[in-house]
């Protein structure tokens, strides 16, 4: 664990010395974009080593603010992730319980036929999201958008304290 730890967070060392060579440099916006990218997807992959459990990477999010934010958003999405999934199966549990309790000659066929299918379409929606929909359970998909946002603020804010020291 500690070794792939090192591994990463001397990676990310390596691509945030890349863009301040970059910028040094006034490289391409295009090059900026990618050294950017390759940056991100580095915090990401330390910050689910964090969300793992490593505690190698939370010593290291104490002390690096943009770890720590990206840190703290796979874990926000983890929880949310289990709750949502929490909630499915109170919810399959539940509709299976009043499948069971519903007469069979109330209602007309179509409204039990119905009924019937809302549970079923449940537990296969539920099961797809456990066994193979890679993109609903995994935060790092549903929200690049959101880190990509933080990281933005998080390199303002080091620009501004770049700035603030250049003073």
């Amino acid at each position: 664990a500690a070794e792939a730890a090192n591994r990463v967070l001397l990676a990310i060392e390596q691509s945030r010395d890349a863009m301040e060579r970059a910028e040094a440099g006034d490289r391409s916006p295009d090059k900026m974009a990618a050294l950017r990218q390759e940056l991100d997807s580095r915090l990401i992959q330390a910050a689910e080593l964090g969300a793992n459990g490593n505690g190698l990477i939370g010593e290291v999010a104490e002390v690096d603010e943009e770890l720590n934010t990206v840190l703290q958003a796979v874990e926000r999405q983890r929880h949310k992730a289990n709750r949502e999934s929490a909630s499915a199966s109170s919810e399959r549990s539940e509709a299976a319980r009043d499948s069971e309790r519903s007469a069979p000659d109330g209602g007309s066929a179509s409204q039990r036929r119905s009924t019937e299918r809302q549970p079923t379409e449940r537990q296969d929606a539920a099961a797809h999201r456990e066994i193979g929909d890679s993109t609903r359970g995994d935060p790092i998909k549903q929200h690049v958008p959101r880190l990509e946002e933080l990281q933005r603020e998080a390199d303002e804010q080091r620009a501004h304290d770049r700035d603030d020291r250049d003073r």
